[in-house]
């Protein structure tokens, strides 16, 4: 998102302006699912070991949903209230309308941003920290930013190809990550338990 940040600075000030807002407020929604992501793991390797593998299957399915959940409404808000969100920071009805047009883009990753955090956290209480980090190499440096770059500059769609680059780039770390953990999650729970000597 930095990265994409600097290519919106080569856009125009009036972009900057705009994209500060959005990013604000999509990281102002990442908190929820951040701290589902926390809680979801402490909770999984704690089954991992109580060595119940059908209730781990179980509290991942339902990280994902209440994560997803909550960022289904957050995109709900972003679409719905778009003209009335960007207000909050200025009165700039130029960067105001700009903005207006970025929410429901953001609000587009929103359910993906739901979903790739809390994947890194069940990875994380899984034993597997190092899938977070494999998924936003290939999702955002190998898909996301270089497709940014291509809608945004050479098919000149300008800050909106910033944002569906970035959108498409986390969409693939969700899926990566949400296909993985049910992998993981349904492997034999001796594979799942780290050895801490």
């Amino acid at each position: 998102f930095t990265v994409g940040m600097v290519m919106v600075g080569w856009i125009g000030v009036v972009e900057l302006a705009a994209h500060q807002i959005v990013i604000n407020m999509a990281s102002f929604t990442f908190m929820l699912p951040l701290g589902v992501s926390i809680g979801s793991s402490v909770r999984i390797g704690n089954l991992i070991g109580a060595r119940e593998g059908d209730r781990l299957q179980r509290s991942c399915r339902t990280a994902f949903a209440m994560g997803g959940g909550i960022m289904a409404i957050a995109a709900l808000c972003f679409v719905v209230f778009r003209g009335i969100l960007p207000q909050l920071y200025l009165e700039d009805a130029v960067v105001v309308a700009l903005a207006a047009t970025l929410l429901p883009i953001a609000g587009a990753f929103q359910i993906a941003d739901g979903v790739q955090v809390v994947g890194g956290g069940l990875m994380r209480g899984m034993g597997r920290p190092q899938a977070g980090a494999v998924v936003n190499l290939i999702g955002f440096y190998v898909v996301g930013l270089p497709l940014a770059w291509l809608l945004a500059f050479p098919m000149n769609l300008g800050i909106v190809g910033v944002w569906w680059g970035l959108a498409a780039g986390l969409g693939g770390v969700a899926i990566m990550l949400y296909f993985w953990v049910i992998r993981t999650a349904g492997r034999p729970l001796d594979e799942l338990t780290v050895d801490t000597h």
